[in-house]
């Protein structure tokens, strides 16, 4: 099913994006996403013709890529990162789609366990500073010896204590750290609408997403603790 055709930086890329026909997954209760593929080209040929994979969570319009494994990257990175001039094998998506059904359904179960692990503010923002920027236990402190989050960083905070859009749902756990950090990235950053949504697409944004996805992933499975951002030990302004 088309969901939405346009146009960025006046036509300079093209992109579309499919609804795909596959039930919606419920992280929590009344918290529904739904799966799509989002195609994109350069008309000038300044990148090749690309494709993406994603999540949509239903009540806030988030995108999240899925997290694949290096096999599934490799494979689907030859499939669609092709030059334009080159012919399109449509054959092709069946794979993709059969790909991204395992990776979906891996996902979800690391977001429901995020959804069921509970952050205080002072650990959302040692874990902020840590996927946005330079950890916060390694910064410099102000003249109160606290530590300042950047601009960006505290807007994320902010959508995570209670501004994000389907707050209800998540709350205040890694999964609600998750959704303020795509929030943020899909709906609130940049100067304009084409930057944002260029940068959360195929730019520095859409990295953002994935590091917040693996970071908080590990933190999740007790790969990466919390200790070691001295997550309880600091202050902040």
């Amino acid at each position: 099913e088309v969901d939405a055709v346009f146009s960025l930086f006046g036509g300079a890329k093209l992109v579309g994006q499919l609804k795909l026909n596959a039930a919606a997954i419920e992280i929590v209760k009344g918290d529904l996403s739904h799966p799509f593929m989002t195609f994109a080209v350069a008309c000038n040929g300044t990148m090749p013709r690309s494709i993406w994979l994603s999540e949509t969570r239903a009540v806030c319009n988030n995108m999240l890529s899925y997290s694949f494994s290096k096999a599934q990257k490799d494979k689907l990175g030859r499939l669609f990162r092709q030059s334009h001039k080159s012919a399109f094998d449509a054959s092709a998506i069946h794979e993709a789609i059969r790909m991204s059904t395992e990776a979906r359904e891996e996902q979800a179960a690391i977001l429901r366990s995020m959804s069921a692990i509970k952050l205080d503010v002072t650990e959302a923002k040692a874990i902020i500073a840590s996927i946005m920027g330079k950890p916060a236990a390694d910064r410099d402190l102000n003249k109160d010896k606290a530590i300042k989050l950047s601009r960006p960083e505290s807007d994320v905070i902010a959508l995570y204590t209670g501004e994000a859009l389907g707050y209800e749902f998540a709350g205040q756990t890694v999964y609600g750290l998750l959704n303020s950090v795509t929030e943020y990235v899909d709906h609130h950053y940049g100067r304009s609408a084409d930057a944002r949504i260029n940068s959360a697409l195929m730019g520095p944004n859409a990295a953002l997403k994935e590091r917040a996805f693996n970071t908080l992933a590990d933190i999740t499975s007790g790969t990466l603790d919390l200790s070691t951002l001295k997550a309880r030990e600091l202050v902040f302004a």
